[in-house]
């Protein structure tokens, strides 16, 4: 940072609130807007940790999301308070007592200077506030909640491990009512991916059923229950009718119900197969503490949940209605829902730039990247190949850009995918110019899209011949395992490995 930039916050910047507590410094800094968007920005310990326009998508969804999923919700415990406006955004609904657990006295006294985007929440007579430990009020407590909100501070922080852990969330699932929800704010940023796995897999661990939603740029938040819920049009649906809940998301440009579903990332069909086998944090063994630091150090980003996402990569694997409402969006709404907050999904952030410069430039792999807001029609005819490539790669780009082009007819292309690398197994290459398990993966979504469980678990397995360690296979074969009856599925050693490589084309 340069001097002139220090200089120019500076100027930009009224200090509003400032306290040393026992455990942070609390500061709340009204931007002038000189330099930057005007806002009011709240720092624990120098760090950004809440603001009225910056983190409003993150803000304003992870109170929405979970009511979306339990809309009778009448009991509601959040941990974190932040800049209140999660906690305020939830008297919009019909809930009967909302309770806050915030240690840092600082920041609940800062709250005031939110007032006019938290709705004054500490002063409603809905709302209790428990200046404790969080885990210990839970504890304590004998009130069973619909809905748990989890919006700590970053886990590098002292401490913060512990309301990520196996522990927390079992002792979170014993007090939620029956149909309760429990969501989860995480992030990518400074992050990297075996972190985000860890976190993924140990709330799975204790929710099996789970959904992940995008709500911008580095943001992410984790809804799970014991039991499956509707998440559909007609359950979002339920958020719009209440005047204050549909003013909020109208906000974050959620302006209907459909548009919700630009922000799922993953459904509760497939987000629980994501991180496969690994380490979970647990009060005992606290991995993420260690591990969240170097990561932050190192300045890192987790890229490859986009690897996962029902939008792009996996969008075969969706849910039909997710689909045709992705797919019904035209350009300028896709630009308008992702600005200015964007995603996390950094080729959803590459076809927006693209479509916000009115058709310019793709490389050759974004060309070819499945995204579900594209027209069948945008992909390539052709692509170039080196002039040494394979007969088989040809071949089988030939059969990609065919799906791509023509997804309703996609399944007659699988026969000449598995025939091909059955042949290629069958003369011993496995090693060759291209990346076969990519295409076996590549089939076997659209075998599972049109409900042939056993002939993608055929493909899988092709797959796994070449790459053991790949990981949307080894994703894949999670899924089928759920699926399909035992008495279906095809032994095999190795269908269940930890996240290992990326499926690329090429190798």
């Amino acid at each position: 940072m340069t001097a002139a930039h220090v200089r120019g916050l500076l100027q930009d910047t009224e200090l509003l609130y400032y306290k040393d507590g026992p455990d942070a410094t609390v500061s709340v800094e009204n931007g002038k807007g000189i330099h930057e968007r005007a806002q009011t920005l709240l720092r624990i310990n120098g760090k950004a940790d809440a603001s009225s326009f910056g983190d409003l998508s993150t803000q304003y969804l992870l109170a929405h999301l979970p009511m979306m999923a339990n809309p009778d919700a009448k009991q509601v415990f959040v941990l974190g308070f932040g800049s209140g406006i999660t906690a305020g955004a939830l008297l919009g609904h019909p809930i009967e007592r909302l309770t806050i657990a915030e240690n840092c006295q600082p920041v609940l006294e800062a709250a005031p200077f939110f007032g006019q985007w938290n709705r004054g929440v500490l002063t409603n007579s809905r709302t209790t506030v428990k200046n404790e430990d969080a885990r210990a009020v839970l504890k304590l407590s004998r009130q069973k909640y619909d809905v748990i909100i989890s919006e700590p501070s970053n886990p590098w922080v002292v401490g913060v491990g512990s309301v990520f852990s196996k522990d927390f969330y079992e002792l979170a699932a014993s007090k939620l009512a029956d149909g309760g929800i429990m969501a989860q704010w995480f992030h990518t940023y400074e992050m990297d991916d075996p972190i985000v796995y860890l976190v993924i897999r140990t709330f799975g661990s204790v929710f099996p059923n789970l959904e992940i939603w995008d709500t911008q740029n580095g943001d992410i938040v984790l809804l799970g229950a014991k039991k499956p819920w509707p998440s559909n049009v007609a359950q979002f649906g339920k958020l719009f009718q209440r005047p204050i809940p549909r003013e909020d998301l109208e906000k974050i440009n959620m302006t209907s119900p459909e548009k919700l579903f630009v922000r799922q990332v993953a459904s509760q069909r497939t987000a629980f197969a994501i991180a496969g086998d690994g380490p979970v944090q647990t009060d005992e063994f606290p991995i993420l503490e260690y591990a969240a630091p170097k990561a932050f150090f190192i300045g890192k980003t987790a890229t490859e949940l986009c690897l996962f996402d029902e939008r792009t990569w996996e969008s075969s694997l969706a849910p039909a209605e997710k689909i045709k409402v992705l797919q019904s969006l035209s350009p300028e709404e896709v630009v308008q829902i992702f600005q200015p907050w964007g995603t996390s999904n950094s080729d959803l952030n590459k076809y927006r730039s693209y479509l916000q410069e009115d058709g310019g430039t793709m490389t050759a792999e974004e060309a070819r990247t499945p995204i579900a807001f594209r027209r069948p029609e945008s992909y390539p005819e052709k692509v170039s190949l080196a002039k040494n490539a394979s007969e088989e790669f040809k071949r089988l780009t030939e059969i990609e850009l065919a799906v791509l082009r023509n997804p309703a007819q996609a399944r007659e292309q699988l026969p000449a995918i598995e025939e091909i690398l059955n042949g290629l197994i069958a003369e011993k290459k496995l090693k060759v110019d291209f990346s076969p398990h990519f295409y076996a993966a590549l089939g076997a979504r659209i075998a599972m899209r049109d409900g042939d469980f056993v002939q993608a678990e055929r493909l899988v397995h092709l797959g796994l011949a070449f790459a053991p360690e790949a990981e949307q296979l080894n994703f894949l074969s999670r899924i089928l395992t759920r699926v399909m009856p035992p008495e279906m599925q095809t032994k095999s050693e190795k269908t269940d490995l930890p996240a290992g490589r990326a499926i690329s084309r090429n190798p």
